[in-house]
């Protein structure tokens, strides 16, 4: 995208490689970082086509389907960034305002596809939802602060900070030069984020996956000028912006890595306990978060590996209207039947009930009892400890409390 916006590589995209492993990515939402990892590639030849527009309108028809099958923030926040050009295109060219509104609507019409035919699928059995929900304004900063946010907090705030300064060093520093379609895209991008809800149509977490995308299209919008007119950026600046560059994207890519490491023998471990399950039993999962406080713990969703090894029942699933091709049928498990149910805490949390409240609703037709991030000596009434690991229990239901 660096290149094909400024002619080459500019050394400031260096600081935006890092934004690839980000907090989306990181907290599991994996068709989401397809989408935005294939818009980039997409952005990137939106505008290289420029000045071949026929073949651009053609080939964007399938790739602006493609994106929006694999997410539809995806294929949004490519469709800002090719409007966004689009108009500054159009107004450099002299069309005036109607003409340039006109072209660039005719430029982005083949974008559609996708939507049109989603428009035309049928909804029968959907359940309805709030279109948009909890506006947490305060919130922004914070996840704008933490877009890469793993495991070492600290670190990940500080990673931020250094994307910052390099925006803010080629903002202000003579010799930089923008590309006006990115740099529109990403100030359009960061405006829409500060007002998009938490939620929209039942999807969470939606305004903090935009994080990430926002620092990496400021970064990637500037660059050094390479052009014979106009003052080009001190050698000096450019060789320490490369040498930093090159040590942060190694730094970070190490404590990734590590910290990956980390979590993947955490999981192996947690997993040994739905071994002892057996195949196919209604078994309900709790995961016992902190009420305040940010967790980097990966596991809220862990329990889905019982679905896929074990064919355990699965509570983490959440339904959606036409957002995924899996049922609930098991209604003797309500409402343990579905996201957020397997969220608990030790205490009472707000308006949430505390963990022995919630194991005591828990309906008889569920033989088994997961419980992540508990004491392995906590003795639940009602419930024999089947298996134990570091930090989770597998309970079976003792037999006089069945039916």
């Amino acid at each position: 995208l660096s290149r094909a916006a400024h002619g080459r590589i500019g050394v400031s995209a260096l600081y935006a490689l890092p934004l690839a492993i980000s907090l989306p990515y990181l907290y599991g939402f994996a068709n989401f970082a397809l989408s935005i990892a294939l818009a980039f590639h997409a952005m990137a030849l939106w505008i290289a086509l420029e000045h071949r527009q026929v073949l651009r309108t053609f080939l964007f028809v399938p790739i602006g389907f493609g994106l929006w099958l694999c997410h539809l923030v995806g294929w949004a926040v490519f469709s800002l960034v090719a409007g966004m050009t689009a108009l500054v295109a159009g107004w450099q060219h002299g069309k005036g305002i109607a003409g340039t509104v006109i072209s660039t609507g005719l430029m982005t019409a083949p974008l559609l596809l996708g939507p049109l035919l989603g428009a035309l699928q049928p909804k029968e059995g959907a359940e309805a939802v709030a279109l948009l929900a909890n506006n947490d304004a305060p919130r922004k900063i914070v996840w704008l602060i933490m877009a890469m946010a793993d495991r070492w907090l600290v670190w990940d705030a500080a990673g931020a900070a250094v994307i910052a300064f390099v925006i803010y060093i080629s903002l202000r520093t003579r010799g930089f030069v923008a590309h006006r379609g990115l740099m529109l895209a990403a100030l359009a991008l960061l405006g829409l984020f500060l007002l998009m809800p938490d939620t929209i149509m039942g999807s969470r977490f939606a305004d903090m996956r935009l994080g990430p995308v926002i620092l990496a299209l400021l970064v990637l919008a500037s660059a050094p000028n390479t052009a014979d007119k106009g003052p080009l950026v001190d050698p000096r600046l450019t060789r320490w912006l490369l040498i930093g560059g090159l040590l942060f994207g190694v730094a970070r890519l190490a404590t990734n890595t590590v910290s990956m490491a980390l979590s993947g023998r955490q999981f192996a471990e947690t997993l040994t306990a739905i071994e002892a399950a057996p195949r196919g039993v209604n078994l309900v999962s709790l995961y016992v978060d902190e009420c305040k406080g940010w967790s980097t713990d990966r596991r809220r969703h862990i329990m889905g590996y019982g679905l896929v090894r074990r064919h355990l029942f699965d509570n983490g699933q959440w339904q959606l209207p036409s957002g995924q091709l899996i049922s609930i049928h098991n209604r003797r498990l309500a409402p343990f039947d579905r996201d957020p149910s397997t969220i608990t805490f030790l205490e009472p949390c707000g308006e949430s009930p505390a963990l022995p409240e919630v194991v005591a609703a828990i309906p008889r037709a569920a033989r088994f009892l997961w419980v992540i991030r508990i004491d392995p000596g906590t003795r639940l009434p009602g419930w024999q400890v089947l298996r134990k690991t570091q930090d989770s229990v597998l309970y079976r239901r003792l037999p006089t409390q069945l039916d």
